[in-house]
């Protein structure tokens, strides 16, 4: 109701078009001839790279605790995933709040 006691209605209207097909774009022949000759290179990997003779990794710690010291701050959204990442890869538990 309105301040004069009239009742007023909003009303949209939109006109509702029948999706068109989206047609992918062609690839050029000199790119797919690129895309043919290094297929293994642009394929999905199926696996984790083969050993080298000099692999990085990062040593951990047994009992190793996170480090005691305030996060920096992210929305409360962001936290809520980060949160439930942390719980479901069971690397800490929380105590106290804090993680």
């Amino acid at each position: 109701m309105t301040s004069k006691g009239i009742l007023g209605y909003v009303i949209q209207i939109n006109m509702i078009q029948e999706e068109q097909s989206i047609s992918l774009p062609t690839i050029p022949p000199s790119i797919e001839q690129v895309l043919n000759k290094f297929a293994e290179v642009f394929n999905e990997p199926q696996g984790l790279p083969p050993h080298r003779e000099c692999d990085h990794s990062i040593p951990l710690k047994q009992d190793a605790k996170p480090p005691n010291i305030r996060p920096y701050r992210v929305p409360h959204k962001q936290k809520d995933e980060v949160e439930k990442l942390i719980k479901s890869s069971k690397l800490c538990c929380k105590r106290g709040g804090v993680y």
